[in-house]
């Protein structure tokens, strides 16, 4: 992806196809569909829907009802199981169907972002040593451990199942402190496991990295790498115009323009520019919301702002609209929500 292009916590880029699998799982420990989604502002209809995407915030929502249902903090290594590689669309495609597990590797980490891309993956290859890097971002505390467990668990089945009895040995490093009860890493990956490392860290032979796929079909790889080239750059063109309409909005503390007032600062009509972001899927309303939201949850959290004085920096006339609109979004009262962080301090 290229470096200009900025992915926030409230841009929809997620497969909402992920929530279908984690929902799923979860089903085994009594869960409902509306227990999973509480507070994540994604209507329950939209999981069993294809081409629906969902923001960082909302999928970091979901992941904490499902670790409160499961009671189970290594649920990512268990989700990530889950996780095979027809999972990710055209991506998985593209992967399986490469020529080598190096191939493989590499289209993997370019095309990641279609898929999420808030996990940053980076091979190194030095001596006999192949390590994949593994960087979240946004993510703090459980949420990061859910989603650096279901990466490395995923790294693991791919190359398993792409190498089958070829894979051999390897280790695994984990930036968290070890868990009370390590036993289900070591069960699952079968060698060394380390934590209260620098960084996260997958790593096995590098000779395995030239080994023959069994599934390699050039055209096939071909077919699918061109979805997702195109799936890429759709993500950059959205991304650019949402960050010049988020800038715009938050060029001026506590006054929001209007959409005939964004579109003359980027010298295109009020319809040309409804017009771009409805082919992008979104709308001036939906950057608005989302904004909102995010800065709403950035206020609560790390200012000492009253409810008032944040509904005004949100441009709400009246603080019974913004609170109105926070329990649409969280499930939760702003009152409540601060409540909840004041407690969590003590």
């Amino acid at each position: 992806m290229s470096n200009k292009t900025r992915i926030h916590e409230k841009s929809k880029v997620i497969s909402i196809s992920y929530i279908a699998v984690l929902l799923e799982y979860c089903h085994q420990f009594g869960g409902t569909v509306n227990q999973l989604l509480k507070g994540s502002n994604i209507h329950q209809d939209s999981v069993v829907k294809k081409d629906v995407y969902i923001s960082f915030l909302q999928f970091e929502a979901v992941i904490q009802n499902a670790l409160v249902m499961s009671q189970q903090p290594e649920l990512g290594l268990y989700y990530g199981q889950q996780l095979n590689l027809t999972s990710h669309g055209e991506l998985g495609i593209a992967v399986m169907s490469s020529a080598t597990l190096q191939e493989a590797l590499m289209v993997g980490i370019k095309y990641l972002a279609i898929r999420n891309p808030h996990i940053i993956l980076k091979c190194d290859i030095q001596d006999e040593l192949a390590s994949v890097l593994v960087t979240i971002k946004f993510a703090r505390g459980e949420v990061k451990r859910f989603l650096t467990d279901m990466t490395m668990a995923s790294l693991h089945c791919m190359r398993k199942f792409l190498l089958g009895e070829e894979a051999s040995d390897g280790k695994v490093y984990f930036s968290y402190p070890e868990p009370k009860d390590n036993q289900a890493y070591l069960n699952f990956f079968g060698y060394k496991v380390f934590f209260n490392q620098e960084t996260d860290v997958y790593c096995f032979p590098r000779s395995e990295l030239k080994y023959q796929l069994p599934l390699a079909n050039p055209e096939t790889r071909q077919i699918a790498e061109e979805e997702c080239q195109k799936k890429l750059r759709q993500l950059e063109n959205k991304e650019g115009l949402m960050i010049q309409v988020e800038q715009l909005l938050l060029a001026r503390p506590g006054y929001f323009p209007s959409l005939e007032e964004v579109a003359a600062r980027l010298f295109v009509s009020s319809r040309t520019l409804k017009r771009q972001l409805k082919q992008l899927d979104t709308s001036y309303q939906q950057i608005l919301n989302q904004l909102r939201q995010s800065l709403a949850l950035e206020y609560l959290q790390s200012t000492q702002l009253s409810i008032a004085e944040i509904a005004d920096l949100l441009n709400y006339s009246d603080p019974s609209n913004f609170a109105n609109a926070f329990k649409r979004w969280t499930g939760k009262s702003p009152s409540q929500f601060q409540t909840k962080k004041i407690a969590s301090r003590e």
